[in-house]
């Protein structure tokens, strides 16, 4: 059953997010991760958003792989990336 990551990101410095996306993006397809959204928030509807917020969804084949990407040494390495770059805030979604 396919499981997802979903990230509400805020970027500060975009020169140095850079290379964190990229190489997150990089382990995501070497662990068959699809990424099915990447883009900015155009309007809030309800609720709050940070400022300047983009959203991923990330799909997996299942829960355990999703985990196992968050845990791998090369998302650890890419996370270390992004320090002082932004906010992200991901959860785990499994859908039916």
């Amino acid at each position: 059953m396919a499981a997802y990551i979903i990230a509400t990101v805020r970027i500060d410095d975009p020169a140095k997010f850079g290379p964190y996306a990229k190489a997150a993006a990089e382990v995501a397809a070497s662990m068959g991760g699809e990424y099915i959204i990447r883009g900015k928030v155009l309007e809030v509807f309800e609720g709050e958003a940070l400022e300047n917020e983009v959203i991923v969804v990330i799909r997996f084949s299942d829960a355990d792989t999703a985990r196992a990407y968050i845990a791998s040494d090369g998302y650890q390495n890419a996370k270390a990336m992004r320090i002082g770059a932004g906010v992200v805030n991901s959860r785990l979604v499994d859908i039916p």
